[in-house]
């Protein structure tokens, strides 16, 4: 369990070559033996959900020898995935459909399946808010406001950067919050003025131009108020 929360929070904190190698060691046969015998076996599904969306990132990044261990890796998990879709178990649709606006959106470069993959990432962020998971969502909308940057649709992306910011707040997630703030202080400080006045209570580090210097992981991964604590909804 432990070992599968600290991938959760490299995967969080933006560390993807990290959490890819974690990811990747937890899932070899042995391991994957000993997850069926106790309680991380009812994590598999998110676990692969996650394992997925940090593999993309994987064949995005600098590491060319990863690549395509990452795609077969991604495709794996959402063959997975789009199975258990396919038997009707309600919590793996979002999941199949941000994996697989994701991996077009990595493989597909030549333009002409933007509104598809465009479609598929607002199919799963709907899908994720009916079903009220709340990190899903924060993922799914902050996945698609860096594609609506990239194919400069700004008022789509700050939309987007907005809604994922809030599920994040919802989710309680404090350093993930302190990250997006320094990044991006100046468009999330009227999502946070937004929900000021109607009467929702925020934390000061989640105020644009109040967080304090951000936490390593370490200190995250002694700190049970933190991720340790939360369920994935």
């Amino acid at each position: 369990f432990m070992q599968f929360m600290r991938f959760i929070l490299h995967y969080i904190l933006d560390e993807f070559e990290t959490a890819f190698d974690l990811a990747y060691a937890f899932s070899d046969p042995q391991s994957m033996k000993h997850r069926k015998q106790d309680a991380t076996g009812l994590y598999v599904g998110e676990f692969g959900f996650h394992s997925a969306l940090i593999s993309i990132m994987e064949m995005r990044g600098k590491r060319e020898g990863n690549r395509r261990k990452a795609q077969l890796y991604a495709q794996t998990w959402l063959k997975f995935l789009e199975n258990l879709m396919d038997r009707g178990v309600a919590h793996a649709r979002h999941k199949v459909l941000l994996l697989r606006a994701e991996m077009m959106r990595s493989t597909e470069t030549s333009g002409k399946a933007t509104a598809e993959i465009q479609t598929l990432y607002e199919d799963a962020i709907e899908s994720s808010l009916k079903t009220g998971f709340v990190l899903a969502t924060a993922i799914a909308a902050e996945r698609a406001s860096e594609f609506y940057a990239e194919t400069n649709q700004t008022a789509l992306a700050q939309s987007r950067l907005q809604l994922s910011y809030a599920h994040y707040l919802k989710w309680e997630a404090t350093v993930k919050i302190e990250l997006m703030i320094e990044k991006y202080g100046d468009i999330l400080a009227e999502e946070a003025s937004t929900m000021e006045s109607s009467g929702e209570r925020l934390p000061v580090s989640s105020v644009p131009g109040t967080c304090e210097s951000t936490s390593s992981v370490s200190a995250l991964t002694e700190d049970e108020s933190f991720v340790g604590t939360r369920t994935m909804r």
